[in-house]
């Protein structure tokens, strides 16, 4: 006995796809496989540096605005870093060896 989807809600004002008028912002970061430092290019005012392991959690944030921050207390492994400057929001893979 199937006891599944019965009926299925459209609901217009949802969006269906990804906006592609929005800029997209790459992030230079390097070097990427980092050990000590990073360097942040390309982005003029930089609000917010946050780093996150895999599971989500925060592991380092920095508020300075300083476009190159030392990671040589962070363990080797993958991390995601997400920067917010201007009101935008990018985010990058970052290896730390």
């Amino acid at each position: 006995v199937w006891s599944g989807v019965k009926s299925l809600v459209y609901n217009s004002d949802c969006a269906l796809k990804i906006n592609e008028d929005m800029p997209v912002e790459k992030l230079n970061i390097f070097p990427n496989p980092a050990k000590t430092e990073i360097t942040i290019a390309n982005t003029a005012n930089i609000d917010q540096l946050s780093i996150y392991d895999l599971t989500g959690k925060l592991i380092l944030q920095d508020l300075s605005g300083a476009n190159n921050i030392l990671i040589e207390s962070l363990s080797p492994g993958i991390y995601l870093i997400q920067i917010k400057s201007d009101g935008n929001t990018s985010e990058q893979k970052l290896v730390i060896e």
